[in-house]
């Protein structure tokens, strides 16, 4: 029985879609030959140029803010959450280089380009997910503070305690990864719907994995959203005229974050969608041509905007931010 996720495909893809041509070997997907449509050649253009677009603005902005973030004399707790925010989201955007290759070296046709050397799909895979879903947690951390500072303003918070969860979060997601990669029980292959390699089932415990995996990001979109809930409350009801520069501050870093958060969860609300659709097989039935983009879109896509567009808010809201960047 076939269970797609966000992540790839429940069976073995020789299983699914057998080996087409020496020039495209690793260009696999879960349907039958007889139903393969070709992608749209000016459709896969345009969104292989949009991509290098936001590349050319996400990069150099994710840059700048790391290196603001990094030279601070006295950086604060919230500095060093940003930072490692921009170093993953830089991650995110640097990684997008390949699947540009995809759309734009032959379009129409999905060619695995680059993606043909195994170690190099293993590889990309492995490195993609894993910035995709650490992003994700990063601004959870970061919501998750702001609702702890709205609602309990006195808890005091293990700042130390907060950055050791996430360099233990971030190695726990590669070792698991490793470990399921080793043991062969998932592998990546590259599959025409993602323009991309991705994790595909080839054991049991595989199955296990896959199913955490999605579990984990709609458990974060879900928190995300509900901490956005939570944080833009207070900032719509109405508010008395704040003389004190301190209390102006704290309200414009409540703002910060809070658009901060809504641009997460405006960005991956698709991927959510798209991770119950593969959950519950729903995706099967959407026609080939829709499920060429569906996925496309919501994995890599739309996770590419979020990582370019998190520098935008610390460069039009952060005063230090846009100073230092003129000034550079």
């Amino acid at each position: 029985m076939d269970h797609t996720t966000f992540v790839g495909v429940g069976t073995h893809p020789d299983d699914i879609f057998p080996q087409i041509s020496p020039h495209n070997r690793f260009r696999r997907d879960n349907t039958s030959l007889e139903e393969t449509e070709p992608a749209h050649a000016a459709t896969d253009l345009s969104l292989g140029i949009l991509m290098i677009l936001i590349m050319t603005i996400g990069i150099p902005s994710n840059l700048l803010s790391s290196l603001y973030f990094f030279t601070r004399p006295k950086p604060t707790f919230h500095d060093t959450l940003y930072l490692i925010a921009t170093v993953s989201d830089f991650c995110v955007l640097v990684s997008a280089f390949a699947p540009i290759t995809v759309l734009i070296g032959a379009p129409g046709e999905r060619l695995a380009m680059v993606f043909s050397h195994p170690l190099i799909c293993q590889s990309w895979a492995l490195f993609f997910c894993t910035a995709t879903r650490f992003s994700l947690f990063i601004v959870v951390v970061l919501s998750t503070l702001r609702c702890l500072a709205i609602h309990a303003p006195l808890r005091p918070v293990g700042k130390t305690t907060v950055i050791v969860g996430c360099v233990v979060y971030l190695g726990g997601i590669i070792v698991l990864d490793l470990i399921f990669l080793l043991l062969g029980e998932i592998q990546s292959f590259f599959i025409e719907a993602y323009g991309s390699c991705v994790y595909s089932i080839t054991g049991k415990a595989g199955e296990v994995f896959i199913g955490y995996m999605s579990a984990e990001i709609l458990i974060a979109i879900s928190i995300i959203t509900i901490n956005l809930i939570i944080s833009i409350v207070p900032l719509l009801g109405k508010q008395k005229k704040v003389r004190s520069k301190a209390r102006r501050n704290l309200r414009n870093v409540a703002v910060t974050i809070t658009i901060f958060t809504a641009v997460c969860v405006f960005c991956n609300i698709p991927l959510g969608t798209m991770v119950i659709f593969e959950m519950s097989g729903t995706n099967q039935n959407f026609p080939r041509y829709t499920r060429m983009y569906l996925q496309l879109v919501s994995y890599i896509v739309m996770t590419v905007l979020n990582a370019a567009l998190n520098p935008c808010v610390y460069l039009t809201r952060m005063p230090g931010v846009r100073k230092w960047a003129t000034t550079y």
